[in-house]
């Protein structure tokens, strides 16, 4: 038998706000809001994907972001930034935004939308495997994954994004 993983080592965590609010459906339209995982002093950490889930109203199209009717203004952005945060270590949306539910389809391979019976509500869930596209991410101690909300995203009924991978 192989080597047997340390619970303890496994690492998942949800991407939160400075207030610690890991639900996504907030306004950055007027300021921008910052969700994120930091890595902890006394360790380091492999990130190895993300698993992203928009819950919202049925009616969902690529064109548009979740069901709000159209594509946000300046879009998200998935990036690694240094401990002090000023310095963007890896832009992991290549610097296109992600605008709409398709925009997702561009980084994330795996990409579904789950209209439920019997409710008014679906839900599009992506995976995005860091280490699909080369290698996983790599944080050391301050470094953060971070993606900010420069819109308004409080006509979804929730977005949520888990991080996971393991603690070196």
């Amino acid at each position: 038998m192989g080597d047997k993983l340390d619970p303890r080592k496994i690492y998942n965590e949800y991407m939160k706000n400075s207030a610690g609010s890991a639900n996504m459906n907030v306004d950055g339209s007027a300021s921008a809001t910052p969700f994120y995982v930091s890595c902890p002093a006394d360790t380091e950490l492999l990130l190895e994907r993300c698993l992203v889930t928009i819950y919202d109203t049925k009616g969902m199209q690529a064109e548009e972001y979740g069901d709000l009717g159209g594509s946000l203004s300046a879009g998200l952005s998935m990036k690694v930034m240094s401990s002090d945060g000023l310095t963007v270590l890896s832009d992991l949306t290549a610097g296109l935004p992600i605008k709409t539910n398709e925009g997702w389809a561009r980084v994330c391979y795996d990409c579904d939308l789950t209209n439920f019976t019997n409710t008014t509500n679906a839900v599009a869930k992506m995976r995005w495997t860091f280490s699909k596209g080369g290698n996983p991410i790599f944080l050391t101690p301050g470094q953060r994954l971070e993606m900010v909300v420069d819109d308004d995203l409080t006509g979804l009924l929730s977005q949520y994004i888990l991080i996971q991978g393991f603690k070196l």
